[in-house]
């Protein structure tokens, strides 16, 4: 007869193999999540650090 923590443990591990193998088919590395969304690293490093944008307020307005 097989134990709850061991039935627990086995568990567990087929739980991570089957997100293990999700995460290998369905996550981009880096370079195809950059050529997928065509994301311009140029521009983002041409980029002041400390620049914000101010949000408005109805009271702004008025």
């Amino acid at each position: 007869m097989k134990t709850i923590k061991e039935t627990n443990c086995r568990a567990q591990c087929f739980a991570y193999l089957i997100l293990e193998g999700y995460v290998k088919k369905h996550v981009l590395t880096h370079e195809e999540f950059k050529e997928a969304l065509s994301i311009n690293y140029q521009l983002i490093e041409k980029t002041d650090e400390d620049w914000e944008i101010k949000q408005k307020t109805f009271e702004d307005d008025q």
